[in-house]
């Protein structure tokens, strides 16, 4: 038993230095369960909200606001406010393969090709009525500083709202895609970053899988061309 933990403890510090700079929660897959994490606890900084502290432990806000259900996500803190911070997840049952995408959670989880770990994010997904459509894919494509041609759909939807918008808009800070784009074989719909960190771990996108800018740039430069994506939509149970 003494032996199994060394080898357990020696596994953990390998996975944290392997993957050390990462942004994102990585975890030895469990030999036995299907948990990975631990609950922790934090307190704000000067001036946070609860979005704001969920950022800083690269959580989403759907998470921040079922753990800590007692505090008005719209105010700024007190720094004596202690926090739950839910990092400890359920992973998908389905195989553990490529990128897995759980909108019941507002989660990504990738499993790295030949290493026996898990990584995830929070994302966001598309809003009522845009919905992100379930099933398999894959990544065909990969694009730094992309430029962002709104569907006709998206400009149908603009105009509604009186807003006008160009064909094309070109990289920069009010490029909705960020700076890192996924592109799926799936037409028009992409894993991208953003320029509003806020939509992260909401339901807010035009279908898109939302990510932040930190976990999206990790993500892009460790993933292959060809990797599959299966997104599900799967409530978190042992």
């Amino acid at each position: 038993m003494c032996r199994m933990r060394r080898y357990q403890t020696i596994a953990y510090f390998l996975v944290a230095f392997m993957f050390e700079g990462s942004f994102a929660a990585t975890w030895p897959i469990p030999a036995s369960g299907n948990t990975v994490g631990d609950i922790t606890y934090a307190y704000p900084q000067p001036g946070e909200t609860l979005r704001d502290v969920g950022l800083r432990y690269d959580m989403g806000y759907h998470d921040m606001r079922i753990a800590n259900p007692h505090v008005d996500p719209t105010e700024l803190l007190s720094e004596h406010e202690r926090l739950l911070i839910p990092s400890r997840f359920t992973l998908p049952h389905v195989p553990h393969h490529g990128l897995v995408i759980n909108l019941a959670q507002y989660r990504l989880y990738f499993f790295p090709e030949d290493d026996n770990v898990v990584m995830t994010f929070p994302v966001g997904i598309g809003r009522k009525g845009w919905n992100t459509p379930l099933g398999l894919t894959k990544v065909i494509a990969k694009e730094v500083n992309p430029t962002w041609r709104p569907t006709a759909k998206v400009m149908a939807d603009a105009e509604n709202q009186g807003i006008s918008l160009p064909d094309a808009l070109p990289p920069g800070p009010n490029n909705p895609l960020g700076h890192h784009v996924l592109r799926l074989a799936w037409p028009t719909y992409l894993i991208h970053g953003t320029n509003q960190a806020g939509g992260v771990g909401e339901r807010a996108s035009a279908g898109c899988i939302r990510m932040l800018p930190e976990d999206i740039e990790y993500l892009y430069e460790h993933i292959k061309i060809g990797t599959p994506v299966l997104v599900i939509s799967e409530q978190p149970h042992s």
